[in-house]
C-alpha cells in the first residue's frame, strides 16, 4: 500500500513539475515580427555579417552590384520604426542578425 501511495506522490509530482515548466516557457516565447526587421547594407564589404559596425541602414534595396561578397542582412532592431538613413547598426545595440543576405557589393548612394 505504500509503495502505491510512493508511486501517486512521484506521478504527481512529476506532472506538476512538467505543468510548471511548460507553464512558464509560454511566456519566454518572442516572435521576430516583420514590423521590426529592417535591412542594413556591409558597407566594408566583409564577410562577417555579426559585425555591427560594418553595416549601415538604407530605406532601399538598390545598392547591391554583383559580386559574391554579402551586400546586405536582415537585422530584428526591435523597433517598428525604421532607422534613420545612413544610421549605423552598431547604435542599436539591441539588434539581432535575422539573416536573409543579399550577395553583391554594397554601393553607397552618397
Amino acid at each position: 500500500m505504500n509503495t502505491i501511495t510512493s508511486n501517486i506522490k512521484k506521478i504527481a509530482l512529476s506532472l506538476l513539475v512538467v505543468g510548471l515548466a511548460v507553464g512558464f516557457s509560454a511566456f519566454n516565447y518572442t516572435k521576430k515580427s516583420d514590423n521590426t526587421i529592417h535591412r542594413f547594407y556591409n558597407k566594408s564589404g566583409s564577410s562577417t555579417p555579426l559585425n555591427k559596425a560594418n553595416y549601415v541602414y538604407y530605406p532601399s534595396t538598390d545598392f547591391c552590384e554583383q559580386s559574391l561578397t554579402i551586400c546586405s542582412e536582415q537585422w530584428d532592431t526591435g523597433s517598428i520604426t525604421p532607422p534613420a538613413t545612413g544610421q549605423q547598426l552598431s547604435t542599436i545595440p539591441s539588434a539581432t542578425l535575422v539573416g536573409n543576405s543579399l550577395p553583391g557589393e554594397f554601393i553607397s548612394p552618397n
